[in-house]
């Protein structure tokens, strides 16, 4: 059982160690920093034509680069009385009507390709073409 005393004490404690913790930091700069040099041993198609002095990779007058992205996710089964409470029983095949998960294994993906065309127009002007796909299964 907890007193009125010890509640106010743990509060207490809280709040000071909180305020200490804030004291104690330190204010955090950004720093602006010049992009970083193309590396040579990164693959990618605009190196394999340097390598073979198909491109100038050094000054271009223009890029292709692409990008694949896949994020998946799994929720195993799990018992879940509370699914659909309050709610008819649900019969075989019945989607819930109520917002709690489903005890049934679900999983899930993400997946993106990016491609990105550059040109450069004119000395000091550049412009990009960037399609892009994405698909899902909530």
């Amino acid at each position: 059982m907890t007193t009125p005393a010890r509640s106010l004490g743990a509060r207490v404690l809280l709040v000071g160690a909180a305020l200490g913790a804030v004291l104690a930091s330190k204010a955090a700069f950004a720093q602006a920093a010049p992009p970083a040099a193309h590396q040579d041993a990164a693959f990618d198609v605009m190196n394999l034509l340097a390598h073979h002095g198909l491109h100038d990779i050094d000054d271009e007058s223009w890029n292709a680069y692409g990008q694949f992205t896949l994020i998946g996710s799994y929720k195993p089964p799990f018992h879940a009385g509370y699914t659909n409470a309050g709610q008819a029983p649900l019969k075989p095949g019945q989607p819930p009507t109520g917002m709690s998960l489903l005890p049934d294994s679900e999983g899930s993906f993400t997946a993106s390709f990016t491609l990105f065309f550059g040109l450069r127009l004119w000395k000091g002007a550049e412009g990009y073409l960037v399609p892009e796909v994405i698909g899902e299964r909530p």
